[in-house]
């Protein structure tokens, strides 16, 4: 197992891991000495590699870790990350949905309802495997362990990792495994392993917990990509392919990984949708709790499984020109490749016209002026709302977004108004049946 994944950049996260081999394998050419004795053939054999067969939707659970130490099989070890990665090749999409480590889920061959991350600390990684799979209703195909001494090292093999640290963080635990000392101030800054590793796993600050920490973590991926991404990183990696290989464990072959590694690489990043498993905290017996939303999450999965995405604007135009774009060496390469994934992307699915769409905006609160002023922040990114007024209940206290067909539309609609449960059916709420019908309640802000 260790000589396959010697030859990968495996990350923290998933998504991470693949997208960088299939990077490192397409600038082999200027990676020092990357393509010396045995990594020759492995190269050879990526390019050779024939994908057309393969259009079966991939998912990979990546399961976070303390320590991979304890024994073969892990158990003992709660999983800190749970995490699945998805990617379709005929859509030319891909999701990574978080499942928060406290969600009451029913505990697979028998084990009662309890904490998602307990499945791994009684049965190990085969428990975990078929808990979530139970728990979402989906395959799993492959899975990928890694040990966060794998990220403390990492980082710092990278330079560091610029993120935005949302709050001050002070948080002091000797008895943990490992230990934590976190010291971060709010600010943009430039985190080394042992800072990212206090990041990643701060908690208990935020005003909504655990949904917090995993909205961090989403947000250290997209910088940790970005800096693997670049050409600078991508030189450096025979530095670190050791250490990733020493605290990770799979059960892909070296065929699956480059198979998903090439797939990855048709894929545009900004086609990567990014979810999190809907819910709210409770408290069961004086435990706490994350209970899911089954409903919403049935509808989230559908959405995440369509592939049917907003497609984003296509930055080649504008990229053509610059300065960085018409160098040439590993720059240059970079640049090409991004600008020809924007470009498949959006020809790889027709564009809908929602300017026609009939949006209704109701108050389902009582406050005045609040359809106005999510019609508004739907204005401001040039969707037109076409009514407004009052709902017929004003002690709603969830926004709800009725959709008629288009559930990629109405999640757009939700990420705008930063609140709301996806819902099908408008004619249950507009006899007209609109194309969208947004039921603003207490929670809108």
């Amino acid at each position: 197992m260790k000589s396959f994944l010697k030859m990968f950049l495996i990350l923290f996260v998933v998504f991470s891991m693949i997208i960088s081999t299939a990077m490192y394998f397409y600038f082999k050419n200027d990676v020092e000495e990357a393509s010396k004795n045995n990594e020759t053939k492995v190269t050879d054999e990526f390019e050779d590699l024939d994908i057309s067969n393969y259009k079966e939707r991939v998912n990979v659970l990546l399961l976070g870790v303390d320590t991979l130490e304890n024994d073969d099989s892990g158990i003992g070890t709660r999983t800190d990350t749970i995490m699945v990665l998805s990617i379709d090749p005929m859509t030319k999409t891909g999701f990574i949905l978080s499942v928060p480590r406290d969600t009451r889920v029913e505990i697979a061959n028998g084990g009662g309802f309890d904490k998602v991350n307990h499945a791994h600390s009684y049965g190990g990684t085969e428990l975990a495997l078929s808990t979530i799979k139970s728990f979402l209703g989906i395959p799993i195909h492959h899975y990928v362990k890694v040990d966060y001494k794998a990220l403390f090292k990492t980082v710092d093999d990278l330079g560091g990792i610029e993120v935005d640290v949302p709050v001050d963080m002070r948080y002091v635990d000797s008895r943990a495994t490992p230990p934590l000392n976190i010291n971060l101030t709010k600010g943009l800054q430039t985190l080394n392993g042992e800072q990212a590793m206090g990041f990643l796993r701060f908690r208990k600050g935020y005003a909504n917990q655990d949904l917090g920490r995993i909205q961090a973590q989403q947000m250290f991926l997209d910088s940790l990509f970005k800096k693997i991404a670049s050409p600078s990183s991508i030189m450096n990696i025979p530095k670190y392919l050791d250490t990733m290989s020493k605290y990770v464990e799979t059960d892909m072959t070296m065929k699956n990984m480059l198979i998903i590694a090439k797939q990855a690489l048709t894929i545009d990043t900004n086609r990567i949708e990014k979810k999190t498993v809907p819910g709210e905290p409770t408290m069961i017996g004086g435990v706490s709790y994350y209970s899911p939303d089954q409903d919403q999450l049935n509808l989230d999965l559908e959405y995440l499984i369509s592939g049917n995405y907003p497609v984003p604007e296509s930055e080649s135009a504008e990229g053509a020109d610059s300065e960085e774009g018409s160098q040439g060496g590993a720059t240059g390469t970079a640049s090409a490749v991004q600008t020809a994934n924007a470009s498949k992307s959006v020809k790889s699915e027709p564009v809908k016209d929602t300017s026609t769409y009939k949006i209704h905006v109701l108050n389902g609160n009582g406050i005045s002026g609040t359809a106005r002023r999510a019609s508004d922040l739907l204005k401001i990114e040039d969707i037109a709302v076409s009514a407004t007024g009052n709902a017929s209940d004003f002690n709603i206290e969830n926004t709800v977004i009725y959709y008629k067909d288009d559930i990629a539309f109405a999640n757009k609609v939700k990420g705008i108004l930063e609140t709301g449960k996806v819902q099908k059916g408008t004619k249950d709420v507009v006899s007209a049946e609109p194309d969208i019908v947004v039921v603003l309640g207490k929670d809108f802000n």
